[in-house]
């Protein structure tokens, strides 16, 4: 039966303010990537990941999936360019309004990761491959 009141997340109660805040930190610097398309949010996901993968694994989880969803972002790129080379610039008809819509996907995901992660939420990305376990 639906709880409304009911929490639809995984919450670690046992994060701290710390945690909570390099876990948010992670998915605020994959916003980077809005400005450059997807080298500063590659590197700010990666830096986090790399310097807090063994102190939380709360922060470990976090900037795992950021990192997964920056180079998700990557490979989906690298795919449109490749097609839009093979078409001879005619898929740049439906590339254009997908990048758009994928800058604002990525845009509201973001803030979505950053607050749930304050919160001591576990957050997963949509469209995101798993690549880092």
């Amino acid at each position: 039966m639906f709880n409304p009141n009911a929490q639809s997340r995984l919450v670690d109660e046992s994060a701290s303010s710390d945690e909570r805040n390099r876990a948010m930190l992670a998915h605020l610097l994959g916003m980077l990537g809005l400005v450059d398309m997807f080298i500063l949010g590659l590197i700010g996901t990666l830096a986090v990941y790399l310097t807090g993968r063994n102190d939380s694994e709360y922060v470990a989880d976090h900037a795992r999936e950021a990192v997964n969803f920056q180079l998700s972002l990557l490979i989906y790129a690298v795919i449109a360019g490749v097609t839009l080379l093979m078409t001879l610039g005619v898929a740049i008809i439906v590339i254009v309004p997908l990048a758009i819509g994928l800058w604002v996907v990525r845009l509201i995901v973001g803030i979505m990761a950053s607050v749930a992660a304050s919160k001591g939420e576990y957050y997963r990305y949509p469209l995101c491959l798993r690549l880092l376990r």
